[in-house]
C-alpha cells in the first residue's frame, strides 16, 4: 500500500505488453491491501474511506518490476520504486 510496508505481488504480462490487464491489476491490488498490515489501515492517511467495519478503501501503488530496487542494507522485502501508478481499491 502507498507509503506503508505491505505485501508485494508480482504479475507477469503477456509478451509485448507493458502491463497485465486492468482486471489483473485491480485483483492484485485488492489482494495486496487485504494481506497488508490491516491494523494500520484505518489510522493511515492513505485510507480513502471507511464505509463499514472491514470495508476500507485504500490507495495501492504499482509499477513495472524494472523500477523496483532493494534498499541498501535494508531488511528483506524493503524496496524503493519510481515511475509508479496508484489505484484505490476496497
Amino acid at each position: 500500500m502507498k507509503d506503508l510496508p505491505g505485501t508485494h505481488i508480482v504479475l507477469r504480462s503477456r509478451p509485448g505488453e507493458d502491463f497485465p490487464s486492468d482486471t489483473a491489476v485491480i485483483e492484485a491490488a485488492q489482494a495486496a491491501a487485504y494481506y497488508s498490515r490491516s491494523t494500520v489501515l484505518e489510522e493511515h492517511s492513505n485510507v480513502v474511506s471507511v464505509n463499514e467495519p472491514g470495508n476500507v478503501k485504500v490507495e495501492v501503488d504499482y509499477c513495472q518490476i524494472s523500477h523496483i530496487k532493494k534498499m541498501p542494507k535494508a531488511k528483506p522485502g524493503m524496496v524503493i520504486y519510481d515511475q509508479h501508478y496508484s489505484i484505490v481499491v476496497e
